[in-house]
C-alpha cells in the first residue's frame, strides 16, 4: 500500500493491476497499472483507442472508443471526421458489435461509450468486471479498428494512397464472396485479401504457396488455401485462425455454440471453424505469383502499406 495515495487511488491501482493480469489470453498486451480511473488499450490503428474506465463512486465500469484529436492545426479536427463517419454507419456497427446499448457522443462529442453496473467495493466482484471490460474492448477493437483505420481523413496520408500502392503491386482479381473462390481462384501461389461483406473494410492479407491438397500431389495454391478456410481446416493460423480467436473471445458466439450442443447438434472442430468465419460474410480477391517466395514478398509489401489500416494481421 502507498500511504501517499488516497483510498480511491489505492483501489484504482489495485484494480488495474489485477486487470493487467486478466489481459493474459486476450488480444491486448499487458498494461502498467496506474492510480487512475482509466486504462488505454490499442485497437490496431493510431487514429483511435479503447479506454477502459472504472468509477468506484458510481459503481460502474465502462468501455470508451476515443478517436484521436489532430496534433497539428488543420481545418477540421480528425476526431470529428472519424466520429461523424462512424455515426453514419451506426446501425451496421451496432449489428456487428452485437449490442445496441451504446451512448454516442454524450457527454463528449467524439466518444462512444458503453457501461455496466458493478459492485466495485467488493473485490470479489472484480473478476466479473474485468471479464466484461475485456469482452467489450475486444468487440470494439474488432469492429471499430478496421473501419477507423481505413477512413479517408484530409491532411493525413490516409488509406487511399496505401491501397493504391497495394493495387499497383500487380494484377488483382475482382472481389467475390469467399464461397465462390472454389470455382474461380487459381491453383497458383499468390496473395489474397479479405474484407467483410461486399463493401466492408479489408481485414486480412495472406499468402499461399504451392501447397498440395489431401490425396493429391498437384499444387493447390490460392484455391487450396481459401477452400481450406471454407471447410474449417487450419484453425491454428491464417485468416481462419484469426477469425476463430476472435470468436472464442465473443460471449454471444460462444453461447450460440453451447446452444447448438444442448440442442443435440454434433459439431467437430472444423464445424466450429466454419461457424467462426460465417458471420463476417467475407469477400476476397487475389494476385497470382510465380512461387511462394515472391508471394511472401508481395504479402510483406501489402502489410507494410496497410500497417495503419486496422488489419487483423496487426491486431494480435
Amino acid at each position: 500500500m502507498n500511504a501517499a495515495l488516497s483510498e480511491t487511488r489505492q483501489l484504482q491501482l489495485e484494480f488495474w493491476g489485477r486487470f493487467s493480469d486478466a489481459l493474459d489470453g486476450s488480444s491486448f498486451p499487458s498494461r502498467t497499472p496506474a492510480a487512475k480511473s482509466w486504462c488505454y488499450l490499442p485497437i490496431g490503428t493510431s487514429r483511435a483507442r479503447v479506454v477502459a474506465v472504472v468509477h468506484f463512486a458510481k459503481g460502474r465500469v465502462g468501455c470508451k472508443l476515443a478517436a484521436m484529436h489532430s496534433r497539428l492545426a488543420v481545418p477540421r479536427d480528425h476526431a470529428e471526421i472519424v466520429y461523424e463517419a462512424l455515426r453514419e454507419d451506426r446501425d451496421a456497427i451496432e449489428l456487428e458489435l452485437g449490442f445496441a446499448d451504446l451512448e454516442w457522443g454524450d457527454p463528449t462529442g467524439t466518444r462512444t461509450y458503453r457501461y455496466a453496473e458493478a459492485a466495485l467495493q467488493d473485490r470479489d466482484s472484480w473478476p466479473a468486471a474485468h471479464k466484461w471490460l475485456i469482452s467489450c474492448a475486444e468487440r470494439f477493437k474488432q469492429v471499430f479498428g478496421p473501419r477507423i483505420g481505413q477512413f479517408e481523413i484530409p491532411g493525413t496520408p490516409g488509406t487511399a494512397k496505401a491501397f493504391a500502392a497495394v493495387d499497383a503491386l500487380g494484377r488483382w482479381s475482382r472481389w467475390i464472396p469467399i464461397e465462390k473462390a472454389r470455382e474461380s481462384a487459381p491453383r497458383q501461389p499468390g496473395v489474397y485479401m479479405a474484407r467483410t461483406r461486399r463493401h466492408g473494410p479489408v481485414i486480412y492479407v495472406g499468402m499461399a504457396g504451392e501447397r498440395s491438397g489431401r490425396g493429391t500431389t498437384k499444387p493447390q495454391g490460392i484455391n487450396g488455401r481459401l477452400s481450406a478456410y471454407l471447410t474449417g481446416q487450419g484453425l491454428g493460423g491464417g485468416l481462419l485462425g484469426r477469425s476463430f480467436d476472435r470468436a472464442l473471445r465473443d460471449p454471444v458466439w460462444l453461447r450460440e455454440r453451447v446452444a447448438d450442443l444442448e440442442d443435440g447438434k454434433q459439431m467437430r472442430a472444423k464445424d466450429w471453424g466454419k461457424a467462426a468465419l460465417a458471420p463476417h460474410e467475407l469477400h476476397v480477391r487475389w494476385r497470382e505469383c510465380n512461387d511462394a517466395a515472391s508471394a511472401r514478398e508481395i504479402e510483406a509489401k501489402c502489410l507494410s502499406h496497410l500497417k495503419d489500416a486496422g488489419l487483423w494481421n496487426h491486431q494480435d
